[in-house]
């Protein structure tokens, strides 16, 4: 196979999974002090969906397979 292909597909597959990250946890990992969940007066955490770029390196991250934990733990803790 052709490496502008493989490039091209590479390329489709990220952008459809940063548009489903976007519209699944867009401005939903929100957290405040002490590590609690928290809507009024929270943060964002530094990998999260809330616009292309930041989702863009999300996706990267999970893909590389390196601090895919980070992820995970910070959107689960945001979620309870």
């Amino acid at each position: 196979m052709d490496m502008k292909s493989f490039a091209m597909l590479f390329a489709i597959f990220v952008y459809l999974f940063v548009s489903i990250g976007k519209e699944l946890f867009a401005y939903q990992a929100k957290i405040g002090e002490g590590g609690l969940p928290n809507n009024d007066t929270g943060f964002y955490a530094d990998s999260n969906f809330n616009n292309f770029l930041e989702g863009f390196l999300s996706v990267f991250i999970v893909m590389l397979n390196d601090g895919w934990s980070t992820i995970f733990f910070t959107h689960a803790k945001a979620a309870d």
